[in-house]
């Protein structure tokens, strides 16, 4: 309904891509998170989560620039490092 009822609201877009993403409906919440982007494109969450959804589906380059990115937006949060590493070792295992 509120995206209904505000289409350019890019938390509502958000928030409907946490719930298809919970659902696993990882093509739905994908294309909420693209909307959310176009509307707001230094989004956080919206920035995880298609990280984490990318990391999931083992597209690890995307995924590995998805977090990069938001290292830009957010230089100072302490989870994102760790993640572009994680996803950096799977991807070094995939080439293997």
């Amino acid at each position: 309904e509120v995206i209904d009822a505000l289409p350019g609201f890019s938390e509502g877009w958000n928030r409907r891509a946490t719930v298809r993403f919970y659902q696993r409906d990882y093509e739905g919440s994908l294309a909420d998170i693209k909307e959310t982007l176009r509307l707001e494109p230094r989004h956080f969450g919206a920035m995880w989560g298609l990280g984490m959804i990318l990391g999931s589906q083992r597209d690890f380059e995307r995924a590995i620039l998805a977090f990069e990115r938001l290292l830009e937006i957010k230089p100072n949060s302490p989870d994102i490092a760790p993640r572009i590493e994680l996803l950096k070792q799977e991807l070094a295992k995939q080439s293997v």
